[in-house]
């Protein structure tokens, strides 16, 4: 047998299952981190007999469950950024321009951001006091478009209503709320290749029940790893949590 060592390669793909049920991978992930952690405990029946006090008699080793840990730093899966928050996903289609005309708006302060109903998107807006006058546009602004923020610095005060029209429009994107699973149950798969011999590897893990480890500094200044630990399950059909093939 070659004297070879391991260093791998690989392309580590996630399914996450839905209603408890195995729907497919997503596209490969930049892993930098699948880690599959051992452990166990183990029972001696210790002698005190005469000239044998303090040995071992007996032994058993009573396996504990794998534990896989994974981290990566790929944005592009959206479902990854939902299992570090333990949340879900809802992707909202894009929505054709919609106008708003003369919608009561409350000024909470001055010169303070405030959401405009939660719209984006905003153009051509307009503000009307209760009165029907014009506010000058000098008394409030945009904070951008995108976000739909409003501030206003002069001709109204706090607690005064004010009427707005405005277009604005929906694009489509994904909506990640959190904290909506205590568990998130997944599939992985490990395409991989040892660099020292050439030769491929597979490791097949049937099902991880992941909790997230994720501290997400959205200004670290580095690209951000969402890391994941669960421990391996063996599901019905299986006699192990998870295959490694070589070839």
């Amino acid at each position: 047998m070659a004297d070879v060592g391991y260093l791998f390669e690989g392309n580590l793909m996630v399914a996450r299952f839905q209603n408890g049920v195995f729907g497919g991978f997503a596209d490969p992930l930049n892993a930098t981190k699948f880690e599959l952690k051992f452990s166990g405990e183990r029972k001696d029946r210790i002698s005190k007999r005469r000239a044998q006090y303090g040995q071992a008699v007996d032994s058993v080793a009573i396996p504990k469950p794998v534990e896989c840990s994974i981290e990566v730093d790929s944005a592009g899966d959206a479902e990854i950024l939902a299992m570090a928050v333990m949340g879900e996903n809802l992707t909202v289609a894009s929505a054709a321009n919609a106008t708003v005309t003369d919608a009561s708006f409350t000024v909470l302060a001055l010169n303070v951001w405030l959401p405009i109903f939660g719209h984006r998107n905003i153009t051509n807006m307009t503000v009307k006091k209760t009165d029907d006058s014009s506010l000058a546009s000098t008394n409030y602004a945009i904070y951008n478009f995108e976000t739909g923020m409003v501030k206003f610095t002069g001709g109204v005060t706090a607690g005064d209503v004010v009427k707005l029209s405005y277009s604005h429009h929906e694009e489509g994107h994904i909506v990640t709320n959190s904290m909506t699973n205590s568990l998130i149950k997944s599939r992985l798969f490990f395409d991989g290749k040892n660099l020292a011999d050439g030769k491929n590897v597979t490791v097949d893990v049937w099902e991880v029940a992941f909790s997230s480890q994720a501290t997400l500094d959205f200004m670290s200044g580095d690209f951000m790893k969402v890391p994941l630990t669960g421990t391996c399950n063996t599901p019905n059909g299986k006699n192990s949590p998870f295959e490694i093939k070589n070839y």
